[in-house]
């Protein structure tokens, strides 16, 4: 079975039904999860930052963030990543950008040894993890 990691925009394209917005292998690892083909890891951060842009208007969620997220929650598919002091520690040692959350989630994945589902340029562009 393969095992991945997502990133916020890519999670928030599947569930928000943008799937244009994702490349043709990120909408291929989703929709294997939700046939249980595969299991995707959600960052406990990628959660936060979700709370945090609803909070902030700059997102719409469907009945709040407390709905979304346990409506991902119940596929058995998909999971949280905990944040761990190792994560910590190697996510405070990556300075690619000025966005922590993306730091954060490539340390996850870095220190997961999964592929990470991102379109994030930084991330990309950072080497630091492999992208799915």
């Amino acid at each position: 079975m393969s095992v991945y990691l997502t990133d916020t925009h890519s999670l928030l394209w599947f569930t928000l039904n943008k799937h244009s917005s994702l490349s043709d292998k990120a909408l291929r690892a989703f929709e294997s999860a939700i046939r249980g083909e595969s299991f995707i890891y959600i960052p406990v951060i990628v959660l936060w930052e979700v709370a945090i842009l609803e909070q902030k208007q700059r997102i719409k969620l469907n009945n709040g963030f407390l709905n979304w997220a346990a409506q991902v929650l119940k596929t058995k598919s998909f999971g949280i990543a905990p944040l761990e002091p190792e994560i910590i520690a190697v996510g405070a040692g990556y300075n690619f950008n000025q966005d922590p959350f993306d730091e954060m989630i490539a340390a996850f994945a870095s220190s997961m040894d999964l592929p990470l589902i991102t379109r994030d340029n930084a991330i990309t562009e950072s080497g630091l993890v492999e992208i799915h």
